[in-house]
């Protein structure tokens, strides 16, 4: 079986973005971006979503983290750790999966620091679950 990851303008076109948590996926995604790059001290991070064609809410396949940094396999790691504390469920049942698009907006310092918090304090609660 061969994967296939879509563009955003694909995803659309595919229906998927129907998703009624899609607003919600789009800030979380946000949300762990800034908080990778404050915690490991980097000026940007591209992270993607993946889902199969199946997956809503806060199902997905798998995360990817791309920093131009040595600090990337670490990164890529925080982003695992982040998503199922937030309450994502990762489950790969192998097949065709498409990348969510990731997030290119400026924040602002304020939203950067909301975000980073919401993500520390989930990772906290999971550490003492």
């Amino acid at each position: 079986m061969s994967d296939k990851l879509l563009s955003p303008c694909a995803w659309e076109a595919q229906g998927l973005d129907e998703d009624p948590h899609s607003a919600q996926l789009a800030q979380d995604i946000c949300d762990v971006t800034a908080w990778l790059c404050v915690k490991y001290h980097v000026p940007s991070v591209r992270l993607w979503l993946y889902r199969h064609r199946w997956q809503r809410g806060q199902q997905i396949t798998g995360v990817h983290a791309l920093a131009s940094h040595e600090k990337h396999l670490r990164i890529l790691s925080g982003a695992e750790a982040a998503f199922p504390a937030i309450g994502y469920e990762l489950r790969d049942t192998g097949g065709e999966i498409f990348a969510h698009p990731l997030c290119e907006r400026e924040h602002s310092r304020h939203q950067v620091l909301r975000g980073f918090a919401r993500v520390e304090a989930a990772l906290r609660r999971s550490r003492l679950s």
